[in-house]
């Protein structure tokens, strides 16, 4: 009886435990939150999920024959100030250099004509990966950042209104050997970082194959974003290291 009563207690006490637990709070990092389960949403009633796809124009906007654009390379930001929205992309020189096209725009779609062609910080490959700090920058000689591929790796520049561009660093600020480059910064933890493409040796695969790599400042290695050929998940324990590569916190553009 004594047993029996203690057991009893037992599995009691255990769920009043877990119903504690579950009736406390969840304690949300910093950043943006998705509702899109039920991990955050305690309960829902009379709702209905609906996926409202973008329509797609039926002609491009920017086109290669009038505007020159003959790369997928390109970036569009806003204005906050113009309320403009802005694009910069790649304007052929021959099939291996490229110069910054631009071009504005009211409403993103009908764009004003024609384009220009902006000065070379220095010889670009490929790439018009664009950044704006915003007018609150704290280096508003630095507001915008720009980064391209050439001569085996990331390439960077800066620029305080997106027309006259500086090299931050000279040369490759980051190896990589394939020409796919994006900069960006992550507002949360108050970072730059680069997606780079490589070809590497694997695994599951013979040859070189090209993935990404992720390459945020305080790392000084890669880590592999997005692998199409591997089936070992990058962010698993069992995952090969992919090698040392050089940090972004090299480059005058690093932390924020």
């Amino acid at each position: 009886m004594v047993i029996m009563t203690l057991c009893v207690l037992g599995v009691v006490t255990t769920a009043l435990a877990n119903a504690a637990l579950a009736a406390e709070p969840i304690r949300l990092s910093h950043g943006p939150q998705l509702l899109i389960d039920d991990y955050l949403v305690e309960s829902q009633s009379d709702l209905k999920h609906t996926v409202c796809p973008p329509a797609r124009l039926p002609q491009p906007v920017v086109t290669g024959p009038e505007d020159k654009c003959f790369q997928p390379f390109f970036t569009v930001l806003r204005d906050s100030t113009s309320g403009r929205f802005r694009i910069w992309y790649g304007v052929p020189e021959s099939a291996s250099q490229s110069h910054l096209g631009y071009m504005e725009s009211q409403d993103g779609v009908r764009w004003i004509r024609p384009h220009r062609v902006l000065q070379d910080p220095a010889r670009i490959q490929f790439g018009a990966s664009i950044l704006d700090d915003g007018p609150g920058s704290p280096n508003p000689s630095q507001r915008y950042k720009y980064g391209w591929w050439r001569g085996g790796g990331l390439q960077v520049a800066a620029s305080p209104d997106g027309f006259v561009w500086t090299p931050t660093a000279p040369g490759v600020v980051l190896p990589h050997n394939h020409d796919i480059t994006a900069i960006y910064r992550d507002p949360i933890r108050r970072r730059y970082g680069a997606l780079v493409s490589c070809y590497i040796p694997g695994p599951t695969w013979k040859g070189n194959r090209r993935i990404r790599h992720a390459v945020p400042c305080a790392w000084s290695s890669a880590c592999a974003m997005l692998d199409s050929f591997a089936s070992t998940r990058p962010d698993s324990p069992s995952a090969p290291p992919l090698g040392r590569i050089a940090h972004l916190s090299k480059c005058a553009i690093g932390p924020a």
